[in-house]
């Protein structure tokens, strides 16, 4: 089982921080690309990102989110679970203070579908 923990760089919209952001997933998928195929691989973390209604992100988002439109993080971390077969897993808990990860709390768990 491999469990990757990441914490995405912030997008803004004056898009200053773009090529941090490109670089942090194109990291991210090298390193996804690594994970031997029999083996699990949980990808979790705050991504900053915001994954839109739109019915191509059902996989990304599930059910249900809270956004209307998908930010460019959002369409990126989509790209990345598409690409490397992951599917969230429901968050349906409180995450205490206790419970973080580079000092943010958790706000996305993926698993390989």
């Amino acid at each position: 089982m491999t469990i990757i923990s990441a914490y995405a760089p912030m997008e803004d919209k004056n898009k200053r921080n773009a090529e941090n952001v490109e670089r942090f997933y194109d990291k991210l998928s090298d390193v996804c690309d690594k994970i031997p195929r029999n083996d699990a691989l949980i990808l979790l973390g705050d991504f900053n990102t915001k994954i839109g209604k739109e019915h191509s992100n059902k996989r990304a988002a599930g059910r249900h989110t809270m956004h209307e439109i998908t930010s460019e993080n959002g369409k990126k971390l989509v790209q990345l679970t598409i690409a490397h077969n992951l599917e969230k897993v429901a968050l349906n808990f409180i995450i205490e203070e206790s419970i973080r990860v580079h000092g943010k709390p958790l706000d996305r768990i993926f698993v390989i579908k």
